[in-house]
């Protein structure tokens, strides 16, 4: 006679299908911290606030709490704000910002090779300075071996 088996264990693990094996805790389980952002932290203090007010019935400490900083609710709960700060948001330029931008680039890109060209005057003089120098040398000496 065949053995019949029961549908409702799985024949390759011998638990029910619905019975998982738990291999081991998530980190933020191990650590005692919890990772929130500020909005599901602030749902969570609002819930708080609700539980012990209503549930609790003690509105002096459902004060306590709703009065509470949120990142000190989240210190004294051991959750960690995965967004402490919000990225400030840049105000977005104009196309005159950016046509007046790019024309004191250019009236500054004006200036500098204005300074450049002196700059290369006064190396072209001095240049010349020491240049005839050692022409003359050179002169003097193919003379004299004449």
């Amino acid at each position: 006679m065949a053995k019949k088996t029961s549908p409702a264990i799985d024949r390759r693990s011998k638990f029910p299908p619905e019975c998982f094996i738990f291999s081991g805790l998530p980190d933020q389980v191990q650590t005692g911290i919890v990772k929130l952002s500020r909005e599901q932290l602030q749902a969570r203090k609002e819930k708080a606030v609700r539980f012990v007010r209503d549930v609790l019935d003690d509105p002096d400490r459902a004060g306590e709490i709703a009065d509470e900083r949120l990142e000190d609710y989240a210190q004294r709960r051991r959750f960690e704000i995965t967004n402490p700060r919000r990225r400030a948001i840049m105000p977005r330029k104009t196309i005159e910002d950016y046509r007046a931008e790019v024309a004191d680039l250019k009236e500054q890109i004006g200036e500098l090779e204005e300074e450049n060209e002196g700059l290369q005057e006064q190396l072209d003089g001095i240049s010349e300075i020491l240049s005839p120098e050692e022409e003359d040398e050179e002169e003097a000496d193919d003379g004299l071996g004449e």
